[in-house]
Parts: structure tokens; sequence; C-alpha cells
């Protein structure tokens, strides 16, 4: 399972189309915010059912807060420090990239647009998150 940490809707429904189009058993779980994410990986409050995701995909930009603060915290907490975590962001800036990846993201990857598309994303994130070729999330 993907935790995707965005704001922006139409860019998760944009994920979930192209990983339905893998035609891979992916789930993707989303939250739109800080708080949210918390719990969820917490398992607090309305998430205490909630899986331990294979992957979490971070949008760097959410309303109140930093997705580095994110990043750091999950790499920061005994049982998720060796989660797989991608940071996306519309920007590119070379500080920036190397900030996250010394934080310990797995990857940072550009927003979509132009070339890149959301189904070159979704290969990138099931690859990371530990696919088989079958395209089944790895389990563990």
């Amino acid at each position: 399972s993907i935790l995707v940490i965005e704001d922006n809707r139409g860019d998760i429904e944009l994920l979930r189309d192209a990983l339905e189009c893998r035609a891979a058993p992916v789930e993707l779980f989303a939250v739109w915010n800080a708080a949210d994410a918390y719990a969820f990986l917490a398992k607090g409050g309305q998430f205490r059912n909630a899986p331990t995701p294979d992957l979490v995909l971070i949008d760097l930009n959410l309303p109140g807060s930093d997705g580095r603060d994110i990043l750091r915290s999950i790499k920061a907490t005994k049982g998720l420090k060796r989660l797989p975590v991608v940071v996306y962001s519309g920007a590119s800036r070379p500080e920036e990239i190397d900030e996250c990846l010394a934080l310990g993201a797995a990857e940072y990857v550009v927003k979509p647009h132009g070339e890149f598309s959301y189904a070159d994303l979704a290969e990138q994130i099931v690859r990371i998150a530990g696919a088989d070729p079958g395209g089944h999330m790895a389990s563990g």
C-alpha cells in the first residue's frame, strides 16, 4: 500500500488513475495534511485500522506544514525509519533535492508535467516500494 500526503485532490486522482492503469493491485491511501499523516502512521483515531504503508509519497508544500518535517518524523520513529519515502514537489531546486535526500528520502521527484507523466511516477513509486515483476507489493 502507498500513503500519499498531498493537499491537491486532483493530483491524488491522477496518481490513482495511473496506478490503476498499471493493472497492479496497489492500495492507495491519501491524507490532506500533516496532522492526518501523523495519525495515519501512528494508527491513531480514525486511522486505528490503517495498514503500515509500503511507501509514503509526500508533497513538500502542504498547508501549514512542510513535507520535510513529516520526513524527519518518519525517519526518527522506530518502526517507520526504514519505510521508503518519496518526496515530490513542483520545485526542482538542487539544494532542496539534496536536503531531502540527506534527510532520508529514497527519492525526490518533480511533480509530473510535460514529458514526465503520472504513469512514470506510478512506475517509479511501485518500483521503490518493492513490487515484484507481477505488480504485487512485497510484504513486510
